[in-house]
């Protein structure tokens, strides 16, 4: 009896570590690319105003739109290296954030590329 408890307990923990896990890429994915936009778009100088805070996010929202799945996918392909950063006591995390924010640097040209080129070609 006392094992079946226990076992309960697993997995009702894992479930809710896996929920947890989904929600908060899915809010990472929501984002993502907004430091590259705001790079790119301001390179860095005076913070933008409230117009362009809004522009910024309809851009964003433009970039990963269609797009959406498979930047998720690139999200949760990092969770695995996120754990064992976290089983190093945070000592892998050195390692795991810039080899992540360039991922995902890489991952904004391609995506803003690919988006300008198609705004290109539907233009009149």
């Amino acid at each position: 009896y006392g094992m079946l408890k226990l076992d309960t307990v697993y997995i009702v923990f894992l479930c809710i570590a896996l929920i947890s896990l989904i929600l908060f890429a899915k809010c990472t994915v929501k984002y993502l690319f907004i430091p590259y936009i705001l790079t790119d778009r301001y390179n860095g100088s005076a913070s933008p105003d409230t117009e362009a805070n809004r522009d910024t996010n309809y851009y964003n929202k433009k970039l990963i739109g269609e797009n959406y799945a498979d930047i998720l996918k690139f999200v949760l392909s990092f969770s695995g290296w996120f754990i064992l950063a976290c089983l190093t006591a945070g000592l892998g995390f050195a390692l795991l954030l810039p080899y992540f924010r360039e991922s995902t640097a890489l991952l904004y040209i391609k995506k803003r590329d690919e988006y300008q080129e198609a705004f290109l070609k539907n233009r009149p």
